[in-house]
């Protein structure tokens, strides 16, 4: 119901007032903390609290709006259905709460959201579908395996339920840059299954996300990717996922700045979103501020200790320290520090190699030959059983001294449009291949006008 809840204000409010994402909220959910607290975190005048009680075959939903200032209780009210058309009354809530608040509700908005969410809703699909979203939002591979599981189920209920097929496309996109699977095993998955649930149903936010990261991370169609996700950002305004995406394009394409202004704004809707925050970080290190990256990075590992992707980004940022003063690349504290960070992101991820590559090139900067010479022996045995992606075994290949390696690797990677390619441009690792055949990387990624635009800067 949150999830509903939060897009359906989002939508009705656009333009008038923001709407928080659930990530953000969710972490609120049975927590005891003053209601000025939370709003204080959150960076909000208002909350809106309810809550949801099951008993045979029907569902109370009770809410209110809160002001922020006080906790003062501005408005309540219940609302009552049979389970399989509580989602039904979505809208009602939606309406109510939005004229609660005193907002003027643009009158074709709200006739449009009451048409989408007319009708009753199977319990069992939608149950399996949250479910689902849930998952997806911890990024590793086996919980995004189990969101494939809830949605499957879900469609095998009800094969035109448009949201379930929208999230099952997203899944099979996130899929490549999580973990191990190849490339060509999911993005055609996920083109299918987004088009379709867009024939269904064209205003599925994450049916159009899907498309923009089948072209951001398989095709590097870069103008593609960012009609798509202009176009998510439209569709549901309250959602930080496309903004985040965009700022993702603009970071791997060197407009930093740019980057840095867009997920401003996905922070602002989703201020405790760990892979949000983290992108906060990651772009940052991407722009050459490994010290500023380590903040936000920090900060998410203190809500989320075991997010995989916040210790592989703070393992990069320590192990390039343009924050030491006089220091050497790559032989500071901070490079040992990092090994430590790439462990963790390792015993996490679950089904991800690249805090792994990070830890072996790190081991052989500051030294440790030997070590990053039995771990890359290590990963080329996980190979054989786990097809790690070839720019992983590239970036191990390279930092043990295999340059004519490494360079049949990055053949393996185009043949294979590893989705890691995107990250050419902005991971100074790659120098390492030397100028000409770096150069020749860049221009086959479609990344080379983007080097020259940045050089010019």
């Amino acid at each position: 119901m949150t999830e509903e809840l939060s897009s359906a204000v989002s939508r009705l409010l656009h333009g008038q007032m923001g709407v928080i994402s659930r990530t953000s909220v969710m972490r609120y959910r049975n927590v005891s903390m003053a209601i000025e607290e939370i709003a204080r975190e959150l960076k909000v005048n208002y909350l809106v609290e309810g809550s949801v009680k099951r008993d045979s075959g029907r569902v109370r939903v009770t809410v209110q709006l809160l002001r922020a200032i006080d906790g003062t209780a501005l408005w309540s009210e219940s609302f009552e259905r049979v389970l399989d058309d509580a989602l039904a009354m979505q809208s009602e809530i939606a309406l109510a709460t939005a004229t609660a608040i005193g907002i003027q509700i643009v009158p074709n908005e709200a006739a449009s959201i009451r048409k989408n969410r007319s009708g009753a809703i199977h319990a069992e699909v939608h149950d399996r579908y949250l479910r689902a979203r849930h998952l997806l939002s911890l990024r590793t591979k086996p919980a995004i395996q189990a969101a494939i599981r809830y949605l499957r189920e879900a469609l095998a209920i009800d094969p035109v339920f448009a949201p379930a097929m929208a999230s099952l496309a997203f899944c099979h996109a996130l899929l490549p840059i999580t973990s191990l699977l190849r490339p060509h095993d999911c993005f055609p998955a996920a083109q299918s299954l987004a088009s379709d649930a867009v024939s269904l149903d064209a205003s599925q936010t994450d049916a159009h996300i899907a498309l923009g990261l089948v072209d951001f991370w398989y095709r590097r169609d870069w103008n593609a990717a960012r009609h798509h996700f202009l176009h998510a950002c439209t569709l549901n305004p309250g959602d930080s996922a496309p903004l985040m995406f965009l700022a993702h394009l603009h970071s791997i394409l060197g407009e930093h700045e740019q980057a840095l202004t867009t997920l401003g704004a996905a922070l602002i809707l989703d201020p405790v979103s760990p892979i949000v925050r983290t992108h906060h970080g990651h772009f940052l290190y991407n722009a050459g501020r490994s010290f500023d990256a380590l903040r936000p990075l920090e900060q998410v590992l203190e809500m989320a200790p075991q997010f995989w992707v916040a210790h592989l980004m703070r393992g990069k940022a320590l192990a390039t320290p343009d924050h030491v003063p006089g220091q050497i690349p790559g032989l500071s504290a901070t490079s040992r520090e990092a090994i430590d960070s790439f462990l963790l992101s390792e015993q996490f991820a679950m089904g991800n190699s690249e805090p792994l590559a990070f830890r072996i090139h790190t081991m052989a900067a500051i030294g440790r030959s030997v070590e990053a010479e039995m771990a890359f022996r290590t990963m080329l045995e996980m190979h054989q059983s786990e097809l790690l992606p070839p720019l992983h075994r590239a970036l191990g290949a390279l930092a043990v001294g295999a340059p004519s390696a490494a360079l049949e690797l990055i053949e393996e990677a185009f043949a294979e449009n590893d989705v890691r390619l995107v990250f050419l441009l902005v991971e100074s690792r790659w120098n390492a291949l030397g100028e000409s055949s770096y150069a020749d990387a860049l221009e086959r990624a479609n990344l080379s006008a983007y080097k020259l635009a940045s050089s010019g800067d």
